[in-house]
């Protein structure tokens, strides 16, 4: 194929910070290596348009997207609010319990605080009732007068998000102070991240880093994500990749996907760590069966390549198509050049030109430049010159408009 149809291999280049997020592909950064070449996963808000936004802000919101994707298996579909929400109170967990909405009810009536908390997350979610978040705020707002810390947790999210309420992030940070003294996890870490972004509260990294460590000793899985993610970085800390790697790993272990995926990119790069691509491989495993859309790219790469693994292309195409399912925008066009060559299946220039084209119009620079070179050289279609400048166009244009692309 066209040495253009290749992403970047600059090895002159150091790694630059990414985020990641298993339910979509929005590249917001680019890691540069001679072993992870590909522009590739940086997510964001799956939900929002980035062309606008600067890289500051796209990494900001793609830090709030991997937290939001670790406890929200429906964030593609997530509306803003609900995914804010998502990151304080994980989703409102729907409870298999064998209480009857009418059980609650009465239990309620006793005082029972865990059944007024219940009877809102009923609200909130629409089981057995109908969605009604007015009256879900109603019965937390009970709930945490009867002393619930998940209760009180629960208010600060629908503060944070305007569910029920009007948004306010101040009177969010307030609920979840009240249920971190009550010794609610959830709402300690919730407090980092206040203090990460500076919502309702000065940014304070300090602060966050200390609600962070409180939540994670409680085993909350999502501060110690966020944990590794800011030692990794050194952000606003010393950077320490021996402390990141720690809490990538009690995180992974309790079943982040997210840190598995983590601990693949640090092994795979080298980064801080002695480079190995067998537990760089391992890593990436774990967290595809666990339903990583990344990490099956990725598996689908080292599988592709020959590295820390035989090389078989019939996986490769397999976890690729795997990823591209879970929205991966780099798998759909790697399917496309699978195609073109040959490669784990027959070549067809027909089914390569479908993949590329889709990774193309979700914004895959290195898949625009694909899909214009088949229409210069009439592959699967006719050529058509006209068409293929209108591709090469297209990917200067992003080039152009969103550097880190390029």
């Amino acid at each position: 194929m066209d040495s253009a149809a290749i992403a970047d291999n600059n090895t002159d280049q150091p790694p630059r910070e990414i985020e990641q997020c298993e339910n979509c592909a929005r590249t917001i950064g680019r890691l540069e290596h001679p072993h992870l070449w590909e522009q590739h996963v940086v997510c964001s808000n799956c939900w929002r348009t980035l062309s606008s936004e600067t890289t500051e802000q796209t990494l900001r919101k793609g830090r709030l997207a991997a937290l939001i994707a670790r406890s929200n298996e429906n964030a593609p579909q997530a509306s803003p609010d609900h995914a804010e929400t998502s990151v304080f109170q994980a989703d409102l967990p729907d409870y298999a319990d064998q209480l009857t909405l009418a059980q609650h009810h009465e239990r309620a009536a006793a005082g029972d605080p865990t059944s007024m908390n219940r009877i809102a997350i009923l609200y909130s979610q629409g089981k057995g009732v109908g969605q009604d978040t007015v009256k879900a705020m109603a019965w937390f707002q009970r709930s945490a007068a009867a002393g619930s810390s998940a209760a009180m947790r629960n208010i600060g999210a629908f503060y944070a998000a305007g569910k029920g309420v009007p948004r306010d992030t101040s009177k969010a940070f307030t609920w979840f102070q009240r249920a971190a003294a009550a010794g609610d996890a959830t709402a300690m870490a919730a407090l980092g991240y206040l203090y990460e972004e500076g919502r309702g509260i000065e940014a304070d990294i300090q602060q966050a880093t200390q609600w962070y460590e409180r939540a994670a000793v409680l085993g909350d899985i999502t501060a110690m994500y966020a944990l590794g993610r800011i030692f990794e970085r050194g952000h606003g800390v010393p950077k320490d990749i021996a402390g990141a790697v720690g809490w990538y790993t009690r995180a992974a272990e309790a079943g982040c996907r997210v840190a598995m995926s983590s601990l693949g990119v640090l092994y795979a790069t080298g980064h801080g760590v002695l480079q190995n691509d067998a537990m760089a491989f391992e890593w990436f495993d774990k967290a595809a069966e666990a339903g990583h859309g990344y990490a099956m790219f990725e598996l689908g790469r080292f599988y592709e390549t020959g590295r820390g693994v035989d090389l078989n292309f019939n996986l490769a195409l397999l976890w690729y198509q795997k990823a591209a399912a879970h929205g991966h925008v780099g798998a759909m066009g790697a399917i496309g050049r699978l195609y073109a060559m040959g490669r784990g299946t027959t070549q067809d220039y027909l089914q390569a030109l479908a993949w590329l084209i889709k990774a193309a119009e979700m914004g895959d620079l290195a898949a625009m430049h694909d899909v214009a070179y088949f229409y210069e050289n009439g592959l699967g279609v006719s050529r058509n010159q006209k068409e293929a400048l209108k591709w090469h166009r297209m990917a200067i244009d992003v080039e152009t408009t969103q550097p880190g692309q390029a």
